[in-house]
């Protein structure tokens, strides 16, 4: 991707943000509290916040071909046992 990046000064709300969002499956939820802000201020001086307005973007589909026959023949396996028409992508390649 390629755009213009903003920094984002309230990091603590960032890092809140993050792992609510990726603690919001369990149950129950992770909830904010006085010792995980504070264990989340400690770590900030590590941290830097920041949004990516993005104005253009390019994709990669990789099949695995620098692995060792092998390795690539495992992979292939897995593949095809859940998508054929991916197995069938990795045969051409």
């Amino acid at each position: 991707m390629t755009g213009r990046v903003e920094l984002i000064d309230d990091a603590l709300e960032v890092v809140e943000r993050t792992v609510a969002a990726a603690e919001s499956p369990r149950s129950p939820s992770w909830e904010p509290t006085p010792a995980s802000r504070e264990r989340f201020r400690a770590l900030l001086p590590g941290v830097v916040a920041f949004r990516v307005h993005v104005r253009t973007r390019e994709s990669v589909f990789k099949l695995s071909q620098d692995l060792d026959d092998e390795r690539y023949a495992r992979v292939r396996a897995c593949a095809g046992a859940e998508n054929p028409r991916l197995a069938e992508l990795m045969d051409r390649s």
